[in-house]
Parts: structure tokens; sequence; C-alpha cells
């Protein structure tokens, strides 16, 4: 359903458009510190009609905030702008500027990881990315669980590849997999990775017959298959389901190791592993790194894939008629 707002005062008064939802009020606010909702919603509409993503966007302006304060972005790379959280224009203005390739925009334009290696001097401690991609609004190292489905999804550290913050944080069971309780998102349990590559596995499935995953975690894997066999009039069961998701993920993994994608990529930044949280009800945390490659270790088994490299074995590969990628990944 599609939620159309107004900013009805201010600068940017009668712009009109769609949204913005949590993980924008969350990158464009809370991360850059800023808590004028009119320049929020203003930096939501120029990204929806500029082709940007907003978490990706606001996640990388604040990640320039904090390189600036810091004394590695200098003055002289950002033509003189001074950026500083809880500035309400300049959220907007760089939005702009990084659709335009203008000034400091350009730096930006490519997000975080390639806008760090630029910047280096120890910015890669607090570069909120995995795999290049920019972390919503969901922090590890209270939500132990929601660390092991950034680093196992195949495009980065995105929350809705398996939608583990579900069962995480509303203590909701997803009927899409035949187990998602969570029991406690401050404790390391190993056994809870299967509920990760469990719901990839179904989320997929959802992806590829264009299927909305809000909607799609209310139903049953059978059905889920009712609707499939329904629609193409394949005789398509829950078990074809299960087994579907499984294949897809795997063949994505393979194309993952092709292009250099192993376990040593499968892994967080280095402020969520060393910084602990400054306060709240986790206040202290840390998801360390003993954590996560336990977390890593129990994932890897369930896949099916070699705990050094994190790749999908031949066994597993031949399992899921995949036998044909065996040659690309293991080189036999």
């Amino acid at each position: 359903m599609r939620t159309e707002t107004e900013i009805k005062e201010g600068k940017w008064q009668g712009n009109k458009g769609e949204g913005p939802e949590y993980e924008t009020a969350n990158t464009f606010g809370a991360m850059c510190g800023v808590s004028d909702l009119n320049a929020i919603t203003m930096a939501n509409y120029l990204c929806n009609q500029l082709g940007l993503d907003t978490i990706s966007t606001g996640a990388t302006i604040a990640f320039a905030i904090e390189c600036y304060q810091r004394g590695i972005l200098t003055p002289e790379q950002t033509n003189g702008l001074e950026l500083k959280f809880g500035d309400p224009d300049l959220v907007v203005d760089l939005v702009e500027m990084i659709a335009k390739r203008e000034g400091v925009g350009d730096l930006l334009a490519e997000g975080t990881r390639v806008f760090l290696k630029k910047l280096g001097q120890g910015s890669e401690h607090f570069a909120m990315h995995v795999k290049g991609l920019e972390l919503p609004a969901y922090d590890p190292r209270a939500a132990k669980i929601c660390g092991l489905g950034y680093v196992s999804a195949n495009r980065g550290g995105d929350h809705i590849t398996a939608y583990i913050e579900g069962p995480t944080f509303i203590d909701l069971p997803l009927l899409i997999v035949e187990e998602s309780n969570i029991r406690d998102p401050f404790v390391v349990n190993p056994e809870e990775a299967k509920i990760v590559a469990d719901l990839e596995n179904a989320l997929t499935v959802l992806d590829s017959v264009g299927g909305c995953k809000f909607m799609g975690i209310l139903l049953t894997a059978e059905e889920i298959a009712g609707l499939i066999t329904a629609a193409t009039g394949w005789q398509f069961t829950s078990e074809d389901f299960r087994l579907s998701g499984e294949r897809i993920y795997n063949l994505a993994r393979a194309f993952s190791a092709r292009e250099g994608i192993n376990r040593q990529a499968d892994t967080l930044p280095p402020r969520l592993m060393y910084d602990p949280l400054p306060e709240g009800a986790a206040e202290g945390m840390v998801i360390d790194l003993e954590d996560l490659e336990a977390l890593k270790d129990a994932y890897y088994g369930f896949r099916g894939w070699d705990l050094v490299n994190g790749l999908p074995t031949p066994e597993t590969l031949q399992r899921l008629d995949l036998d044909y990628l065996i040659q690309d990944i293991w080189g036999t």
C-alpha cells in the first residue's frame, strides 16, 4: 500500500511523495543526528526521484560526517563544505550532490566501501557495511543473530534476505518455516543459525515468484506451494518450495565464490566487534569475533558448506543437482 505524505511547512513546503519509512528515518535521521522530520522526508523524496537507496545514501552520508569530524575527510576534499551531525540542510543537499557527483558528492557516490578506500587512515573501523552494502537499523552487538544475517546474505549486509529481525524483535514465529523462535537476542546460540538459513531459503523463493516478503511470512510453506501450483499449473509441494530456495541460495553463493567471496568476506565492521554499546539495555555488549565465528561454523554446517572457506561442498552441490558448479568452485 502506498503511503502519500506532504511537507506542509518550511523551505520544502508543498513537496509530496511516498514515505519516509523506518529505515529512511533512521539513516537520514538518527545516524546523521537530524531531528527535523521535514528534512528527512525531503531527503527521502529526492532519493525516490533520483534512484538512490535511502539506507546506502543515508549511511554513507553519516560515515562521511564522522570522517570529517575526526579530521580524516578534510575541508579541501569537501571544497570547504562543513560536514557536521545535526545539520538538516546538509543532508538534503548531499543527496543531490551524490546523484549529480558534484563536489564531495563525487567521493560519496559509490558508497561507503569505495569511499573508505580513498580515505584510509583507519576509517574502515567505523565504516558500517558488509561486502559493500551499508547496514540497516539493527545493531548486532545487542541482537547477535542479526550479525549472522548480515554476513551470510549473498548481497551484503541487508536485513531482508533472511528477515531474522522479525522473530528476533517481535517474538513472532514466521509460518513460512518450521521453526523461527529466537529465544534471547542478547545471547549467542549457534543452533539458531538454522533459522537464518531456513528463512533465507524460503524468502528467496518468494523473491523469485515476485511475492511480498512481509505478507509471505504469514503463510505456511504448504500455502505458498499451493499458490505456485495454482499460478503455474506445476504440481509444487512444500518440499519443492524448500528445495528450490536451497538450490537458489547455493547457486548465488557459487556465483559469489567465483567473484572472490568466501568465509573471510563474511565479517562485520570492527566497530561492532570491538566497540561496546555505550548505553541502553545492551550497554557494554559487542558481538565479538569468537561469537561471530561460532555462528558462522553452525550456519555453514547447516548449509553443507566447507568450514574453512564457507563454500558449498561438492557433496552439497551434487545433492542439489548443481554438480556442474563443482569445477568452478573447487577446480576438480
